[in-house]
């Protein structure tokens, strides 16, 4: 709920946590954000998804992958981040799910 977003973490490395919690109940919450991201953007995320998606279809990677390629979109993502990420039964990650991903980090 919009709530989240108004609270006042302050700082300190416990608050940049809580932050990044919040983003994340954003995302598995069902808030968009890819409609954030440029038509630019958009396609430099389809292509990075694209080298790790193995079926070429642009559907899924596998959820050990993400780390690198968040990082070849020049983000960071923690080991903590990766495992909150939503997967499918077989521990896939959606390109909705890493877009959505995606977007929050640069927010």
């Amino acid at each position: 709920s919009s709530h989240l977003g108004a609270r006042n973490f302050g700082t300190s490395s416990f608050a940049l946590k809580q932050a990044n919690r919040v983003k994340h109940l954003r995302v598995t919450r069902g808030i968009s954000h890819m409609d954030e991201l440029t038509e630019e953007q958009m396609q430099i995320v389809k292509e990075v998804f694209g080298e790790y998606d193995k079926s070429g279809d642009l559907e899924s990677i596998k959820k050990s992958d993400i780390a690198a390629a968040m990082a070849k979109l020049a983000q960071n993502f923690s080991a903590a981040e990766v495992e909150e990420l939503k997967t499918d039964g077989g521990g896939m990650v959606t390109f909705e799910t890493f877009a959505e991903a995606y977007a929050l980090k640069l927010r």
